[in-house]
């Protein structure tokens, strides 16, 4: 058997099979590619068990039938050189002949592969139908999946096949404080091993894995769920490649319980894409904590932090539109930053502490929760200098970048979402804001905080000045003592001394 494929073809399986293949393993078949020289061409397979991708090489050479093993690393390295240079494997058996390009020079090199009877099992194939945007819209939902191992189901994109309509499906993901889902989608959920109608009702949730987030695969793919008797798979197909994956196992919180009405919404923040690009480059490299301000009054938003040295910022954000009575929102820059780069520019929200909500119009949803103040506020009230910025520039010159650093004092509160037990349901917040007190009579109420605030810190610092006189007062009170008691011990002995 005689294989010749080019280092280009090569080197688009090995970045592929680098997502799949693990660094180190009990079973070394698992460090290894298979090739299968087939009457329909040559495929290339790798796995860990849980997931494998198969590469089907679009023009090479082949002589004979049949199958070999190779160190995935050494794949590797022979994909390194010139793309149209030819990599030829030659086999008489588990012994494999490498003859490759080097400096200009061919190079042979003898290679004692494992049996390819060592390789894993194949659970078959699963058939797969269209599904446009799917991909798009996985990698788009999937950075908001958790990393918390405790709550596995949340570590995947939950595919839900309860819509209505040609686009019936609808991917989600939420980490516990922010959900975004994508319900622009057609997908077969159809299954192949005579599961229930209950179980194919649940959907199933698909590992974000790093195959999948690789942008190296086509845009299209198609799409199939085969439902076993032990485990549950998904294959997708895009291109010259084949994926499947075992889904996690478990039922998906009833996710739209978190979800709230946009009826009582009557706050609203809009960026433009300009200003959005803006913040994406600004966010990142802001001072301070996690927390920053968005204040929003006549129209108008700003967004504000306090550095490291409690010194105030203030950004104008002046291509974005607020609508509502005036707010100070408190959010995680990261989140933020996140849902910015997920493509969502509108925000909705009733109050500073019930969920903000985004839509970007074609079928996509985010659900963040703000952070709730705990007593110190994220910005200081005295009025901070403002910071001249325009829709499409980098970071205020006058912000020195700095990477956040961990607080000291207490930090502001996260607001989680719990949608982590399926059989409680969170109960939609009130569509119907509480009412609040005056921007004048919450101003008012801040600043009377700030001053109590400040002579607490005076009477502190008095006392601290306090306690260390009087220890000083002490000391040298304990020495007197000690040098009157010397200077009594010595006169007694000059006493006790007869002449």
């Amino acid at each position: 058997m005689k294989i010749t494929v080019t280092r280009a073809e090569l080197r688009t399986m090995s970045a592929g099979f680098a997502k799949i293949v693990p660094g180190k393993s009990s079973i070394p078949a698992l460090g290894c590619v298979r090739l299968d020289v087939r009457p329909d061409g040559l495929v290339a397979h790798a796995t860990d068990l849980d997931q494998r991708a198969s590469y089907r090489f679009e023009r090479p050479g082949l002589e004979g039938r049949g199958s070999i093993l190779l160190p995935f690393h050494l794949l590797k390295d022979y994909a390194k050189g010139a793309p149209d240079d030819l990599i030829v494997l030659a086999t008489d058996g588990r012994t494999v002949y490498a003859t490759y390009p080097v400096a200009g020079h061919s190079v042979t090199t003898t290679l004692l592969c494992a049996s390819p009877d060592d390789w894993p099992a194949d659970e078959g194939e699963i058939p797969t139908a269209e599904a446009e945007g799917f991909l798009a819209a996985f990698r788009r939902v999937s950075r908001f999946t958790s990393l918390d191992a405790s709550r596995p189901v949340l570590c995947g994109v939950h595919i839900d096949p309860s819509g209505s309509g040609d686009r019936n499906a609808t991917l989600v993901a939420t980490d516990g404080r922010r959900l975004t889902c994508c319900n622009s989608l057609k997908l077969d959920l159809g299954t192949t091993g005579g599961k229930d109608d209950k179980e194919e009702d649940a959907g199933v949730v698909v590992p974000a894995t790093k195959f999948l987030a690789w942008q190296g695969l086509p845009g299209e793919a198609s799409f199939g769920v085969s439902r076993g008797k032990t485990a549950t798979r998904v294959c997708i197909r895009a291109g010259s490649w084949t994926y499947v994956v075992k889904t996690i196992s478990g039922r998906y919180p009833n996710w739209r319980n978190v979800v709230p009405g946009e009826a009582g919404m009557t706050h609203r923040i809009a960026f433009t894409d300009a200003e959005a690009s803006s913040l994406r480059q600004i966010l990142p490299t802001l001072p301070g904590q996690d927390a920053i301000a968005l204040d929003g009054a006549d129209g108008r938003l700003a967004l504000r932090v306090v550095d490291d040295a409690g010194k105030p910022l203030a950004i104008p954000l002046a291509s974005a539109v607020y609508e509502g009575g005036g707010c100070r929102l408190l959010l995680d820059r990261r989140h933020l930053l996140d849902a910015l780069d997920a493509g969502f520019r509108n925000f909705l929200f009733a109050d500073t502490v019930s969920p903000v909500v985004s839509r970007d119009g074609i079928g996509g949803m985010h659900v963040l929760m703000p952070m709730r103040d705990t007593g110190k506020p994220p910005v200081a009230e005295s009025e901070p200098s403002h910071a001249s910025h325009a829709s499409a520039a980098p970071a205020p010159a006058t912000t020195t970048p700095t990477t956040p650093t961990k607080q000291t004092e207490k930090p502001q509160e996260k607001n989680e979402m719990k949608p982590e037990s399926p059989n409680v349901q969170t109960p939609a917040p009130a569509s119907t804001p509480q009412p609040s007190p005056s921007a004048a009579a919450l101003d008012a109420l801040q600043a009377s905080f700030e001053a109590a605030k400040t002579k607490l810190r005076e009477a502190q610092s008095a006392l601290v000045e306090v306690g260390a006189s009087l220890r000083d007062a002490i000391r040298e009170e304990r020495q007197r003592r000690t040098e009157a008691e010397s200077v009594r011990s010595t006169l007694r002995k000059l006493q006790s001394i007869r002449v």
